[in-house]
C-alpha cells in the first residue's frame, strides 16, 4: 500500500498487512477490493457523518464510490446525492439502495442547478469529490460555508481551491499511503479485516468486476482505454496471470 501500484506477475507485501479473503467470494472479486475499499472506509471513518448531514458524491459508481455508497447505506445514512454519467451507473446505484431522486446525470445541462434543486435548493454539508477537474469546481460551488470537502483525486483546480478557501471549507485529504510512511501496518490489516467481515456477513456486497484478459501489454492498454473513456460500467478491471 506504499505506492500507486504496479503491473507485475508477482509482488511482495509485508506479511503484517495480509488478511484472508472472505470465503464466499472468488479470488477475482477479492483482487478488486483492497485499494478501493480501504479508501472508502477511510472516508467514512474520518468524516464521522451525522444522519442529518447532506452529502454529495461525484463519481459514485467508480471503485471507491461504489464501496462508499454501500457502506453509507449499510449505516443508514440517507441524505446522499450522487452523480453518474451513464444509465448503467444509475441502475447500479439503485441496486445499492439509492433512490432515483438521489441520482443526477452529470452530462445533463445545468448540473449545478439540478443538484441544488435535488437538495431542496440548499448547499451540501459534505462534498466528496471522486472525479476532480471541472467537476471539482461545481462540487466546490455546491458546498455550504464552512462545509467539508473530501479530496480523493488530488485533481482539483485553481478555481475550485479558490472557492473552497473563500468559503472557509475544511478540506479532508484522503490517502491510503499515509500510514505506510510510518510502517503502521496494523492500519491496513485491521481495516482489511473489517471489510472482509462486512462482505462475509452480507453487510455490503463484493465489487463487480470485468476480466480484461491475461496480463500483457495489450490488456494493460485496453484497461487504460476503458478507464479513459468511462467504459467500465462500474466494474473493477482485472487481468489474470496464468
Amino acid at each position: 500500500m506504499g505506492s500507486n501500484g504496479t503491473y507485475a506477475e508477482f509482488i511482495t507485501v509485508p506479511e503484517a498487512i495480509v488478511v484472508l479473503k472472505p470465503k464466499k467470494i472468488s479470488f477475482e472479486e477479492a483482487a478488486a477490493i483492497p485499494s478501493a475499499a480501504l479508501t472508502a472506509l477511510q472516508i467514512f471513518n474520518r468524516l464521522q457523518i451525522s444522519p442529518k448531514n447532506t452529502m454529495l458524491i461525484t463519481g459514485a459508481t467508480g471503485g471507491v464510490g461504489s464501496f462508499l455508497v454501500k457502506i453509507l447505506v449499510a449505516h443508514k445514512i440517507k441524505n446522499i446525492m450522487a452523480t453518474v454519467g451513464r444509465e448503467e451507473s444509475t441502475r447500479l446505484l439503485l441496486n445499492m439502495g439509492l433512490k432515483e431522486n438521489q441520482i443526477v446525470n452529470y452530462k445533463l445541462t445545468d448540473l449545478r442547478d439540478n443538484l441544488l434543486k435535488a437538495n431542496n435548493n440548499q448547499p451540501f454539508d459534505i462534498a466528496i469529490d471522486l472525479v476532480g477537474n471541472e467537476i471539482a469546481e461545481i462540487t466546490a460551488e455546491l458546498l455550504k460555508i464552512n462545509g467539508t470537502y473530501v479530496d480523493v483525486t488530488f485533481m482539483n483546480t485553481t478555481k475550485s481551491r479558490e472557492t473552497l478557501f473563500n468559503k472557509g471549507s475544511s478540506i479532508l485529504n484522503i490517502s491510503n499511503y499515509a500510514h505506510s510512511m510510518t510502517k503502521n501496518y496494523a492500519y491496513y490489516k485491521d481495516n482489511l479485516q473489517r471489510i472482509a467481515e462486512m462482505i462475509q456477513d452480507g453487510t455490503i456486497s463484493p465489487p463487480s468486476y470485468k476480466i480484461v484478459g491475461k496480463l500483457s501489454t495489450e490488456t494493460v492498454l485496453e484497461a487504460h482505454r476503458m478507464l479513459k473513456y468511462n467504459q467500465t460500467n462500474g466494474n473493477k478491471l482485472i487481468m489474470i496471470h496464468e
